[in-house]
């Protein structure tokens, strides 16, 4: 995915470290399960997990969960689960809050191996992410020092979870702030997997986008 971000010297956004002290302030809510030996995204590899998502209101008994680590592998992934007509989902961090979230039995894929952020060499406000980037690991990157020129160029928003996915919250059009739009509207090209397994790329200049 590649996307945009807007040149401004006034406005950051959260790091990991405010991530850190939000989590330690909802340490004692009933609602949130701080396990810091579960991984933010899922259990490891193998058959018959339970998982449960954020907000504990749903929960996946007997999951098969993957975690590829290549476009290949997860293409190849969807289409053998397809040909054996298995349920497949993917998840982020979990935040889904309805009954999208996995259903008994379901093969679940993780990306947390895609954690790569690039920047354009010749365009420092657009840069590329994979699925697994959280919204604290984008933010963490826009105010690196390694990216010159371009550490001054940050997302237009003041609504952002930083936990969740960037692509999560992208999907859902949700956590857009005002004239800014939603976090989708900052995205220039996409790298998709379809249900069939095929990788296909939409460019917002292209009539297909």
């Amino acid at each position: 995915m590649r996307m945009t971000l807007e040149a401004t010297g006034e406005q950051t956004l959260p790091t990991s470290e405010d991530v850190a002290r939000q989590q330690h302030a909802m340490a004692d809510h009933p609602f949130v399960s701080m396990d810091e030996a579960k991984s933010m995204f899922g259990p490891s590899e193998g058959p018959g997990a339970n998982i449960s998502n954020w907000g504990q209101n749903y929960c996946g008994n007997n999951i098969h969960v993957h975690h590829p680590k290549t476009y290949q592998e997860v293409a190849g992934l969807v289409k053998a689960l397809k040909a054996q007509g298995a349920k497949v989902r993917v998840l982020g961090v979990m935040h889904s809050w309805s009954n999208v979230f996995a259903d008994d039995g379901t093969h679940v894929i993780f990306l947390d191996s895609f954690k790569s952020i690039t920047q354009d060499p010749n365009d420092y406000t657009r840069v590329t992410l994979q699925a697994g980037v959280t919204n604290a690991e984008l933010a963490d990157f826009a105010d690196s020092p390694n990216r010159g020129y371009g550490r001054f160029s940050y997302l237009k928003m003041n609504t952002l979870v930083q936990a969740v996915t960037f692509i999560g919250a992208a999907q859902t059009a949700s956590h857009g702030s005002g004239d800014g739009g939603t976090c989708g509207d900052f995205i220039e090209s996409l790298t998709m997997i379809d249900s069939w397994g095929s990788i296909s790329i939409f460019d917002r200049q292209e009539g297909d986008y």
